[in-house]
């Protein structure tokens, strides 16, 4: 878990540090007087939309509260358009009529992602599509084992795509859906019996979020 955290903050670094070195050259090329009109003028064209943005997903929140628990999932991303780098993190339990099967219950999830985008609309809104790789540490419990649970960790796959609804400003709210396919199958068992996790997953969601142009 810590190699996995380490590395998508050694990949967020690298991204901050290319869109601020490209950031610096474009500000230097409009204010250089030495350089061309022409030159001055392609910059201009080449400049793009850059942002920071927050977002929170309401299904983790919606899901958690119908188990009676708190949960919720995060994200922030960078942009420079039109493409977007998320971050995600956050932990949320189903209910039991979703997961429990064979007498387990009470499924939790904590959840780490990198994802990327691809947004088509004019400034960070409209229609995108992206995919990345997660990391999910679960545990369950069992009926027949009070107070005892599995742990079992799966890196996940995902694609998925949406649209942003710029509704005020940068204030954002974005329908999505997206498909998570697990990429190893461990073997999770409590209480003498077996627990099998479905091995690709279907998500459909709110979001609603707000970014800064920087």
């Amino acid at each position: 878990m810590k190699q996995y955290f380490y590395a998508v903050i050694f990949v967020l670094l690298l991204f901050f540090n290319s869109t601020l070195q490209a950031r610096e050259r474009t500000e230097k090329t409009l204010i250089d007087p030495k350089i061309s009109n022409s030159t001055r003028n392609l910059s201009l064209t080449q400049n793009r939309d850059m942002a920071l943005g927050f977002t929170l997903d309401l299904l983790p929140i919606a899901m958690s509260a119908m188990s009676e628990e708190f949960g919720m999932t995060g994200q922030i991303w960078v942009g420079i358009e039109p493409i977007r780098l998320r971050l995600v993190g956050g932990s949320f339990s189903l209910p039991n009529w979703i997961a429990a099967q064979n007498g387990f219950e009470d499924k939790s999830t904590t959840v780490g992602a990198v994802i990327v985008d691809y947004v088509f609309g004019s400034h960070f809104d409209e229609w995108w599509i992206g995919t990345g790789f997660e990391y999910w540490q679960n545990t369950i419990g069992h009926e027949k084992a009070p107070g005892q649970q599995a742990e079992w960790s799966n890196v996940v796959w995902t694609i998925g795509g949406g649209y942003i609804w710029r509704v005020y400003g940068n204030f954002y709210i974005e329908p999505w859906v997206a498909g998570h396919v697990t990429m190893n199958s461990p073997d999770v068992t409590l209480a003498g019996k077996t627990y099998d996790p479905f091995p690709i997953m279907g998500e459909i969601s709110l979001k609603i979020g707000w970014f800064i142009d920087i």
